[in-house]
Protein backbone atom coordinates (compact mmCIF):
# COMPACT_ATOMS: atom_id res chain seq x y z
CA UNK A 1 0.00 0.00 0.00
CA UNK A 2 1.54 3.57 -1.02
CA UNK A 3 1.70 6.02 1.45
CA UNK A 4 2.00 9.56 0.75
CA UNK A 5 5.04 11.67 3.51
CA UNK A 6 4.51 15.02 2.96
CA UNK A 7 7.76 17.20 4.29
CA UNK A 8 8.15 19.66 6.99
CA UNK A 9 9.53 22.05 4.65
CA UNK A 10 8.94 23.39 0.96
CA UNK A 11 11.77 22.84 -0.84
CA UNK A 12 12.84 25.26 -3.62
CA UNK A 13 13.70 22.30 -6.08
CA UNK A 14 12.57 18.27 -5.72
CA UNK A 15 15.21 16.71 -3.30
CA UNK A 16 16.88 13.52 -3.22
CA UNK A 17 14.98 11.13 -0.99
CA UNK A 18 16.85 8.40 0.83
CA UNK A 19 14.77 6.04 3.09
CA UNK A 20 15.60 3.21 5.76
CA UNK A 21 13.75 0.33 6.97
CA UNK A 22 13.53 -1.10 9.98
CA UNK A 23 13.73 -4.92 10.93
CA UNK A 24 10.27 -5.06 11.89
CA UNK A 25 8.69 -8.20 10.26
CA UNK A 26 9.64 -11.96 9.82
CA UNK A 27 10.26 -11.32 5.95
CA UNK A 28 12.82 -9.11 4.15
CA UNK A 29 11.36 -5.75 2.63
CA UNK A 30 12.39 -3.14 0.45
CA UNK A 31 11.78 0.62 0.39
CA UNK A 32 10.27 2.18 -3.18
CA UNK A 33 10.26 5.81 -3.47
CA UNK A 34 8.34 7.80 -6.10
CA UNK A 35 6.90 11.19 -7.33
CA UNK A 36 9.37 13.11 -5.20
CA UNK A 37 7.73 16.88 -4.93
CA UNK A 38 8.68 19.79 -3.52
CA UNK A 39 5.97 19.12 -0.77
CA UNK A 40 5.97 15.34 -0.53
CA UNK A 41 6.54 12.05 -2.11
CA UNK A 42 5.12 8.59 -1.92
CA UNK A 43 6.56 5.68 -0.36
CA UNK A 44 5.86 2.16 -0.81
CA UNK A 45 6.43 -1.46 0.96
CA UNK A 46 7.64 -4.33 -0.64
CA UNK A 47 8.71 -8.21 0.07
CA UNK A 48 11.01 -10.18 -2.97
CA UNK A 49 8.95 -12.94 -4.40
CA UNK A 50 8.07 -15.58 -2.79
CA UNK A 51 7.42 -14.18 0.04
CA UNK A 52 3.69 -14.52 1.21
CA UNK A 53 2.90 -10.98 0.43
CA UNK A 54 2.39 -7.33 2.04
CA UNK A 55 4.83 -6.52 4.39
CA UNK A 56 3.80 -5.49 7.89
CA UNK A 57 3.22 -1.61 8.94
CA UNK A 58 6.88 -0.77 10.15
CA UNK A 59 8.36 2.83 10.90
CA UNK A 60 10.64 4.16 7.78
CA UNK A 61 13.17 6.86 8.14
CA UNK A 62 13.79 9.05 5.95
CA UNK A 63 16.50 11.88 4.95
CA UNK A 64 15.41 14.81 2.25
CA UNK A 65 18.24 17.09 0.82
CA UNK A 66 18.56 19.43 -1.87
CA UNK A 67 21.01 18.43 -4.79
CA UNK A 68 24.53 20.20 -4.63
CA UNK A 69 26.99 20.64 -1.67
CA UNK A 70 26.31 21.53 1.93
CA UNK A 71 28.79 21.86 5.01
CA UNK A 72 26.99 20.94 8.31
CA UNK A 73 27.94 22.94 11.68
CA UNK A 74 30.12 20.46 12.70
CA UNK A 75 32.17 20.68 9.21
CA UNK A 76 30.81 17.31 7.38
CA UNK A 77 30.66 18.42 3.77
CA UNK A 78 27.52 16.58 2.09
CA UNK A 79 27.58 16.22 -1.83
CA UNK A 80 24.02 15.02 -3.31
CA UNK A 81 23.51 14.66 -6.77
CA UNK A 82 22.47 11.53 -9.30
CA UNK A 83 24.72 9.67 -11.24
CA UNK A 84 23.28 8.13 -14.60
CA UNK A 85 24.31 4.71 -15.12
CA UNK A 86 22.95 1.05 -16.92
CA UNK A 87 25.24 -1.23 -15.05
CA UNK A 88 23.64 -3.57 -13.04
CA UNK A 89 25.07 -3.71 -9.37
CA UNK A 90 24.63 -7.14 -7.34
CA UNK A 91 26.12 -9.67 -5.53
CA UNK A 92 27.80 -12.62 -6.74
CA UNK A 93 24.80 -15.13 -4.96
CA UNK A 94 22.05 -13.49 -6.99
CA UNK A 95 20.82 -15.50 -9.72
CA UNK A 96 22.61 -14.55 -13.32
CA UNK A 97 25.61 -13.03 -11.46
Amino acid sequence: QKTHVNFRQVYDVPPLVFAIATSDGGDPCSLRVSNVTTTGFDIVQVEPSPEDGPHIAMTVHYFAIEPGVHRMPDGIVIVAGTISTTTVQHGSGVSGA
